[in-house]
Protein backbone atom coordinates (compact mmCIF):
# COMPACT_ATOMS: atom_id res chain seq x y z
CA UNK A 1 0.00 0.00 0.00
CA UNK A 2 1.20 3.74 -0.77
CA UNK A 3 1.49 5.70 2.27
CA UNK A 4 -1.39 8.61 2.22
CA UNK A 5 -0.58 11.94 -0.24
CA UNK A 6 -0.46 14.50 2.77
CA UNK A 7 1.74 12.01 4.27
CA UNK A 8 4.05 11.82 1.16
CA UNK A 9 3.76 15.60 1.03
CA UNK A 10 5.05 16.15 4.65
CA UNK A 11 8.11 13.95 3.96
CA UNK A 12 8.83 16.15 0.63
CA UNK A 13 8.48 19.39 2.40
CA UNK A 14 10.87 17.76 5.42
CA UNK A 15 13.14 16.85 3.34
CA UNK A 16 13.34 20.41 1.41
CA UNK A 17 13.77 21.89 4.69
CA UNK A 18 16.21 19.42 5.83
CA UNK A 19 18.16 20.62 2.45
CA UNK A 20 18.62 23.79 2.70
CA UNK A 21 19.57 23.62 6.46
CA UNK A 22 22.53 21.82 4.93
CA UNK A 23 23.02 24.47 2.21
CA UNK A 24 23.06 27.07 4.42
CA UNK A 25 24.94 25.43 6.90
CA UNK A 26 27.65 24.37 3.92
CA UNK A 27 27.70 28.25 2.51
CA UNK A 28 27.87 29.51 6.17
CA UNK A 29 30.96 27.51 6.75
CA UNK A 30 32.49 28.31 3.37
CA UNK A 31 31.87 31.89 4.60
CA UNK A 32 33.85 31.77 7.52
CA UNK A 33 36.88 29.88 6.56
CA UNK A 34 36.89 32.76 3.95
CA UNK A 35 36.66 35.17 6.52
CA UNK A 36 38.97 33.88 8.98
CA UNK A 37 41.96 34.49 5.94
CA UNK A 38 40.64 37.54 4.38
CA UNK A 39 38.47 36.36 1.72
CA UNK A 40 40.88 33.89 -0.16
CA UNK A 41 42.73 30.69 0.78
CA UNK A 42 44.64 30.03 3.70
CA UNK A 43 48.20 31.32 3.42
CA UNK A 44 51.11 28.80 3.85
CA UNK A 45 52.15 26.84 6.83
CA UNK A 46 55.72 28.67 6.40
CA UNK A 47 53.39 31.95 6.92
CA UNK A 48 51.01 30.67 9.95
CA UNK A 49 53.92 29.41 11.74
CA UNK A 50 55.89 32.53 11.23
CA UNK A 51 53.47 35.16 12.09
CA UNK A 52 52.50 33.01 15.47
CA UNK A 53 55.79 33.57 16.85
CA UNK A 54 56.89 36.87 15.60
CA UNK A 55 54.97 37.65 18.31
CA UNK A 56 55.61 41.53 18.43
CA UNK A 57 54.39 41.75 14.94
CA UNK A 58 57.42 43.46 13.59
CA UNK A 59 57.74 41.79 10.59
CA UNK A 60 60.83 39.77 11.81
CA UNK A 61 61.44 36.98 14.11
CA UNK A 62 64.38 37.65 16.63
CA UNK A 63 66.20 35.38 18.72
CA UNK A 64 64.32 35.10 22.00
CA UNK A 65 61.49 34.35 19.21
CA UNK A 66 62.95 31.92 17.53
CA UNK A 67 64.18 29.93 20.75
CA UNK A 68 60.44 29.74 21.36
CA UNK A 69 59.72 28.88 18.16
CA UNK A 70 62.18 25.73 18.45
CA UNK A 71 61.03 24.71 22.25
CA UNK A 72 57.27 24.61 21.01
CA UNK A 73 58.18 21.99 18.17
CA UNK A 74 59.76 20.03 20.35
CA UNK A 75 63.60 21.04 18.84
CA UNK A 76 66.33 21.39 21.69
CA UNK A 77 69.25 23.17 20.38
CA UNK A 78 72.22 23.85 22.43
CA UNK A 79 73.33 27.81 22.84
CA UNK A 80 75.80 27.41 20.72
CA UNK A 81 73.42 25.49 18.08
CA UNK A 82 71.08 28.25 18.41
CA UNK A 83 73.50 31.43 17.95
CA UNK A 84 74.69 29.48 14.41
CA UNK A 85 71.14 28.68 13.46
CA UNK A 86 70.15 32.70 13.98
CA UNK A 87 73.15 33.82 11.80
CA UNK A 88 72.79 31.15 8.87
CA UNK A 89 68.99 32.33 8.78
CA UNK A 90 69.47 35.91 8.70
CA UNK A 91 71.15 35.85 5.50
CA UNK A 92 71.40 40.16 5.58
CA UNK A 93 73.31 40.45 8.96
CA UNK A 94 70.55 42.67 10.39
CA UNK A 95 69.99 40.39 13.91
CA UNK A 96 66.62 39.42 12.87
CA UNK A 97 65.07 36.48 10.58
CA UNK A 98 62.20 37.98 8.05
CA UNK A 99 59.97 36.11 6.33
CA UNK A 100 61.44 35.53 3.14
CA UNK A 101 64.62 34.07 5.40
CA UNK A 102 63.19 31.84 7.01
CA UNK A 103 60.33 30.05 4.25
CA UNK A 104 63.92 29.08 2.28
CA UNK A 105 64.92 27.06 6.02
CA UNK A 106 61.37 25.93 6.70
CA UNK A 107 60.49 24.66 3.16
CA UNK A 108 63.71 22.30 3.71
CA UNK A 109 62.78 18.63 3.77
CA UNK A 110 65.72 18.71 6.79
CA UNK A 111 65.32 21.77 7.98
CA UNK A 112 65.54 20.68 11.34
CA UNK A 113 68.72 18.39 10.87
CA UNK A 114 70.27 21.51 9.27
CA UNK A 115 70.54 23.45 12.48
CA UNK A 116 72.09 20.70 14.49
CA UNK A 117 76.23 20.38 14.55
CA UNK A 118 78.00 17.44 13.84
CA UNK A 119 80.67 16.24 16.33
CA UNK A 120 83.68 17.32 14.27
CA UNK A 121 81.62 21.19 14.65
CA UNK A 122 80.94 20.93 18.05
CA UNK A 123 84.45 20.13 18.05
CA UNK A 124 85.52 22.90 16.32
CA UNK A 125 83.49 25.15 17.90
CA UNK A 126 84.88 24.46 21.28
CA UNK A 127 88.28 24.76 20.29
CA UNK A 128 87.62 28.55 19.14
CA UNK A 129 86.16 29.28 22.48
CA UNK A 130 89.63 28.60 23.85
CA UNK A 131 91.47 30.36 21.21
CA UNK A 132 89.14 33.21 21.84
CA UNK A 133 89.61 33.32 25.27
CA UNK A 134 93.26 32.74 25.22
CA UNK A 135 93.69 36.52 23.40
CA UNK A 136 91.17 37.57 25.43
CA UNK A 137 93.51 38.36 28.48
CA UNK A 138 91.28 40.85 30.85
CA UNK A 139 88.32 37.98 30.00
CA UNK A 140 85.74 40.65 29.33
CA UNK A 141 84.07 39.07 26.12
CA UNK A 142 86.52 40.89 23.94
CA UNK A 143 89.49 41.30 22.18
CA UNK A 144 90.20 44.96 22.31
CA UNK A 145 93.01 46.36 19.85
CA UNK A 146 96.03 45.93 22.18
CA UNK A 147 95.10 42.35 22.43
CA UNK A 148 94.67 41.99 18.51
CA UNK A 149 97.87 42.19 17.84
CA UNK A 150 98.98 39.42 19.28
CA UNK A 151 95.72 37.10 17.31
CA UNK A 152 96.52 38.66 14.36
CA UNK A 153 100.63 37.57 14.71
CA UNK A 154 99.34 33.85 15.57
CA UNK A 155 96.37 34.01 12.66
CA UNK A 156 99.65 35.13 9.90
CA UNK A 157 101.47 32.18 11.84
CA UNK A 158 98.60 29.60 10.82
CA UNK A 159 98.18 31.07 7.08
CA UNK A 160 94.44 32.13 8.91
CA UNK A 161 95.00 35.87 7.26
CA UNK A 162 97.55 37.57 4.85
CA UNK A 163 95.87 40.89 5.51
CA UNK A 164 97.51 43.50 7.35
CA UNK A 165 96.38 44.15 10.93
CA UNK A 166 94.86 47.15 10.35
CA UNK A 167 92.64 45.38 7.58
CA UNK A 168 91.90 42.46 9.64
CA UNK A 169 90.83 44.33 12.41
CA UNK A 170 88.27 46.18 9.87
CA UNK A 171 87.64 42.61 8.86
CA UNK A 172 86.23 41.07 11.97
CA UNK A 173 85.32 44.28 13.98
CA UNK A 174 82.39 44.09 11.98
CA UNK A 175 80.38 47.01 14.30
CA UNK A 176 83.13 48.90 13.97
CA UNK A 177 82.94 50.23 17.70
CA UNK A 178 86.86 49.16 17.80
CA UNK A 179 86.69 45.69 20.13
CA UNK A 180 85.70 42.33 18.93
CA UNK A 181 83.02 40.51 20.35
CA UNK A 182 83.38 36.57 20.22
CA UNK A 183 80.23 36.58 17.55
CA UNK A 184 81.99 39.27 15.27
CA UNK A 185 85.02 35.83 15.51
CA UNK A 186 82.57 33.38 14.86
CA UNK A 187 81.36 35.12 11.82
CA UNK A 188 84.83 35.80 10.42
CA UNK A 189 85.47 32.12 10.75
CA UNK A 190 82.17 31.04 9.19
CA UNK A 191 83.23 33.58 5.97
CA UNK A 192 86.99 32.02 6.25
CA UNK A 193 85.22 28.69 5.69
CA UNK A 194 86.38 26.98 9.22
CA UNK A 195 82.92 27.19 10.97
CA UNK A 196 81.24 25.10 8.48
CA UNK A 197 77.52 24.22 9.21
CA UNK A 198 75.39 22.32 6.51
CA UNK A 199 72.85 24.69 6.15
CA UNK A 200 75.57 26.79 5.03
CA UNK A 201 75.99 24.45 2.10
Amino acid sequence: RRPPRSTLMRSSAASDVYKRQVSTQSTGTHHQTQNMFGGGPPPPLSKRTFDKYDTDGSGTIDAKEFRSLCYDLGKRLTDTEHQLAMKMLDKDGDGEVSYAEFKVWWNDNDRWGKLKLSEEQKETMMQAVKYFKFFDKDLDGTIDQEEFKALHADLVKNNMTTHSMEDSLRDLDSDGNGVISFDEYVDWLMRIGVVKVKVMQ
